[in-house]
This record gives structure tokens, C-alpha cells and sequence, in this order.
């Protein structure tokens, strides 16, 4: 019976040992969501493979104005969360839209604009993990 036990103790400590974490990458940002045909921001072809895959042909001076004009009081809420993860994969390469796109969503958020709390929120988590993966 010890001799089990020892066993079982054994196995289940070389378990712990050899677990490597599973690194999936940023919740927010590496996961799109699964829209359909919604209206969002444009991404690249291979975006459901490489969730970095941005629309070259995108003129991210644009983001700011897009973004707001999409996230409207009666868009749903997983259309919002692509349209965020979207605007957040553009704002990472450009600090001035970043902050231009914050300040915007921050001064919804003040006007008490319907889910502008939300959409606010959102973004800043998900700013907060693209530049963790810098």
C-alpha cells in the first residue's frame, strides 16, 4: 500500500514539475470574434490566422472617426468587442491615433453615451496587453 501511495506521489509531483503554462497570447487581442458579415474596421485576408493581419490599404488617420461612427448605441456587444480588438491592433503601431482614440472614448464615456463605458474600458485593457507583446 506505501509502496503506491509513493508511486502516486511520485507521478503526480513529476506532473507539477514538467507542466508548461499554455501561452495562448493576449485574451483580448488574439482571439477575433466571429462577427459574420457585420461592418467593422478592415483587416487583411489572412486575419483568421495571424489576428496582426491589418489592411495595408487602410488609412489608420481614419481610426478614430471609423471606430466612433461604428460603435453606435445599437450595435452589439461582440460586434463592438471585434470593432475595439480591431482598432486597437491599428493604434498599437501609431501612439498618436492611440491617444487620440482614448481621449475620444474617454470623453464618450463622460457624456454617459450609452455602452461609452464599455467601449472605453474595453479598449484600454486590450492597449494594456498589445503593449505587453511589444
Amino acid at each position: 500500500m506505501t509502496r503506491r501511495v509513493y508511486s502516486l506521489l511520485l507521478a503526480a509531483a513529476a506532473l507539477l514539475v514538467l507542466a508548461r503554462p499554455a501561452l495562448a497570447g493576449p485574451p483580448l487581442l488574439c482571439f477575433p470574434f466571429d462577427i459574420g458579415a457585420a461592418k467593422s474596421l478592415p483587416m487583411a485576408a489572412d486575419a483568421a490566422k495571424n489576428w496582426r493581419a491589418t489592411d495595408p490599404k487602410y488609412d489608420v488617420s481614419h481610426l478614430v472617426a471609423d471606430t466612433l461612427a461604428l460603435l453606435v448605441a445599437r450595435t452589439p456587444t461582440m460586434i463592438r468587442m471585434e470593432t475595439l480588438r480591431r482598432a486597437t491592433v491599428y493604434a498599437s503601431t501609431n501612439p498618436k491615433v492611440a491617444g487620440a482614440l482614448t481621449a475620444a472614448l474617454k470623453e464618450r464615456d463622460e457624456a454617459r453615451a450609452p455602452m461609452a463605458a464599455f467601449d472605453y474600458g474595453y479598449f484600454v485593457e486590450a492597449s494594456r496587453q498589445a503593449a505587453m507583446i511589444k
